[in-house]
């Protein structure tokens, strides 16, 4: 073979080995690539499992108001728990003495426990013993009550007895109802009624009045709609005055929007839950269990269902 041959042979020898190497380079880059987008397709195919799963979302709101209402010298006089369930629709009130004994020591009642700790204390007392969140508390006086209470019109009440009370005081403060006669009363004989001794069965009687009163009035603001609706920040600010509470004006705004939406439909009347138990004597009474488990059922049936948030489908 002559060198010119040999010589062409070793060209194409050489010729052929960067050809080689773009063919492997070209080769390794298509396999990245390949890789990359099979990464990107596994990771959205995960990811379109994950979003079937719903997102978890606050249920509708459900929460619980407890209103102490003190006279003018800081005395607690009673307390009612309102429960709102804007999702169901239901309000449930349950009217509370001053004496309830609470579950804490046995032995002190809801007025001492305040007059010794005050709204904190107090507010940890009625949750021990009824077995519930009071997610809020505000304190009322007197004038708050009486306001709040005139603005939605009062109620109208029928005695079962006689209720007679002459106060020291002033005669614009006595008390005098005839037994099974309806009569329209305003703020101040609502606020008398509920701390007067006029009952036969004792503070017991007020306690249930305390219940018939404010269940009639929310049931008022319900049946005068606009009434209620242009009242709306005219009563949270009488009743926020006092400056024991933890009700801010951030929640009330929330809580406005599912009340004016509740006063647009038609909603139950109001569910009155009065304390049952027994009065060891005048000035004591001690909630029974069976009260404290109705309690409980009647708020497991007011509470949210799970909420799914708006394009999120269950599996």
């Amino acid at each position: 073979m002559s060198d010119s041959t040999s010589n062409k042979n070793k060209k194409k020898k050489r010729s052929q080995a960067p050809v080689a190497l773009v063919y492997f380079a070209t080769m390794l880059l298509f396999l990245a690539v390949f890789g990359l987008l099979a990464t990107k397709l596994v990771s959205s195919i995960i990811s379109q499992e994950e979003q079937s799963e719903p997102d978890p979302v606050e249920a509708a709101p459900v929460y619980n108001t407890m209103y102490v209402r003190v006279n003018g010298d800081g005395v607690l006089q009673d307390i009612c728990i309102v429960r709102i369930s804007s999702e169901k629709k239901q309000i449930a009130v349950t009217p509370v003495s001053a004496y309830t004994v609470s579950d804490s020591d046995r032995t002190s009642t809801f007025r001492e426990v305040y007059d010794d700790g005050g709204i904190r204390r107090l507010k940890s007392a009625v949750e021990e013993t009824f077995d519930i969140t009071a997610d809020y508390y505000i304190t009322v006086g007197d004038s708050a009550f009486e306001s709040v209470a005139d603005i939605l019109g009062g109620i109208i009440y029928t005695p079962g007895e006689e209720l007679y009370y002459l106060s020291s005081e002033s005669d614009d403060n006595d008390i005098l109802y005839k037994a099974n006669q309806a009569s329209s009363i305003a703020g101040k004989q609502i606020r008398l009624i509920c701390e007067y001794p006029v009952f036969s069965e004792g503070f017991g009687g007020n306690q249930k009045f305390l219940g018939e009163a404010v269940g009639q009035m929310i049931n008022n603001a319900f049946q005068q709609v606009n009434i209620t609706k242009n009242n709306l920040d005219n009563i949270y600010s009488i009743m926020t005055s006092h400056p024991d509470n933890n009700y801010t004006a951030t929640e009330f705004r929330e809580h406005k929007s599912y009340i004016s939406s509740m006063l647009s439909e038609s909603i139950p009347p109001v569910t009155v839950l009065t304390p049952a138990g027994e009065w060891t004597d005048k000035e004591h009474f001690s909630v029974s269990e069976s009260f404290k488990t109705d309690l409980k059922k009647t708020y497991e049936s007011t509470a949210a269902n799970p909420v799914i948030a708006a394009g999120d489908t269950a599996r």
